[in-house]
């Protein structure tokens, strides 16, 4: 039997793409779902006791609290940032591992046509 462009040394070269192109998207699917559980943590913004006086110092200072509420509100501002980030980077991995399930389901399919 002569040798063909889809046939060499006996395997079917189209089915072999096809074989590998399914593997390929099965486990870009697997790294997206994995990434899709990965978040990021909450900043928490250190008191101005903690960052200059210590325990004892704070003690000292009375109206040292009147710093406090400008680094709670950057903290509040980042937290509420990083809440949207990973919310809209869990669907955005979601998506992507949906997409490379259609596309190896996809792959599959085309595989059985070719054999």
């Amino acid at each position: 039997m002569a040798e063909t462009i889809t046939t060499i040394y006996g395997i079917n070269i189209l089915a072999l793409l096809w074989i590998i192109l399914t593997v390929i998207f099965i486990l870009l699917a697997i790294f997206h779902y994995k990434l899709m559980k990965k978040e990021i943590k909450h900043f928490r913004a250190p008191t101005v006791e903690e960052l200059r006086f210590g325990e004892e110092g704070a003690q000292q200072m009375e109206h040292v609290h009147i710093f406090n509420r400008p680094l709670q509100i950057f903290q509040e501002q980042v937290n509420s940032f990083v809440d949207e980030f990973n919310k809209d980077n869990k669907l955005n991995h979601k998506a992507s591992a949906c997409g490379y399930i259609t596309a190896a389901i996809t792959a599959a399919i085309a595989l059985y046509f070719s054999l």
